[in-house]
């Protein structure tokens, strides 16, 4: 693969991270189709562009960020205290947590063992894509109104996340369904989503995947640098359509 090829994928890692679709999966089938890549070695190159959405998210939501940093503090002197920030402090901790718990040992074994090459590749990656989309469409018919985040939400989102480190389970499309089954409306679902998923792409699939291969190419970087550009402005943008059409977002996060 050349720069040319690695600036495709990021811009597709741009654009799919925040679409309910797996962005691993979609571009490990395209390199495993065109450009003859295994599955283990497509979606090793998949997890170096997440490197480039990880950054845009922790652009767009610096503040809420340093939000959660400052009152780092404070939640462990007074876990119990009811406040918003410690609402919020609360429940990213418990998702990370339980993100990671269970995506942990998914990802290892998935790309100790996930060494499939063309057809087999497709068609393991089809199936939890069509998953996906099974569990979306049955999300839509949930009745969703606005609500507080609480402690079964958090633990909800936790496990449905740690799952979508199996490749062709997309991590918006299922974290956004499975807020809108505990009744969170679908603009409020995105915005949550696009929260929680900075701690988990950066500790259960950037870094552990990573650390799992030496695998390093100089023309991951202008990839990478695609899948920043693109994933921000793809962010921005969702973000402003859900505005638009009106969403009910009682709990917002966004600058």
């Amino acid at each position: 693969m050349d720069a040319l090829s690695y600036i495709l994928i990021g811009i597709l890692q741009g654009i799919l991270e925040w679409l309910p679709v797996s962005s691993k999966g979609m571009e490990a089938l395209i390199m495993v189709k065109f450009f003859n890549k295994t599955l283990s070695e497509a979606l090793v190159i998949a997890l170096w562009m997440h490197i480039g959405t990880l950054l845009a998210a922790m652009v767009y939501y610096k503040i809420e960020i340093l939000e959660i940093v400052k009152n780092l503090n404070n939640y462990i002197k007074n876990p119990a205290e009811d406040t918003e920030a410690n609402r919020l402090t609360s429940f990213v901790i418990i998702t990370t947590f339980l993100t990671g718990l269970i995506g942990t040992p998914l990802l290892l074994f998935g790309l100790d063992k996930f060494n499939f090459a063309g057809n087999a590749a497709m068609l393991l990656i089809a199936f939890f894509l069509v998953l996906t989309g099974v569990f979306q469409w049955t999300a839509k018919k949930k009745k969703n109104t606005e609500k507080d985040m609480n402690l079964k939400d958090s633990v909800f989102l936790g496990i449905a996340q740690g799952f979508t480190a199996i490749p062709g389970l997309s991590r918006s499309g299922t974290t956004v369904s499975t807020l809108m089954f505990r009744g969170y409306s679908a603009g409020e679902a995105l915005r949550v989503s696009f929260l929680v998923s900075i701690p988990a792409v950066l500790g259960v699939e950037v870094l552990l995947g990573l650390l799992k291969t030496s695998t390093f190419d100089i023309l991951f970087i202008p990839g990478i640098m695609a899948s920043f550009i693109f994933g921000l402005v793809t962010i921005k943008s969702l973000v402003k359509v859900a505005e638009k059409i009106n969403f009910p977002m009682k709990n917002s996060y966004h600058p």
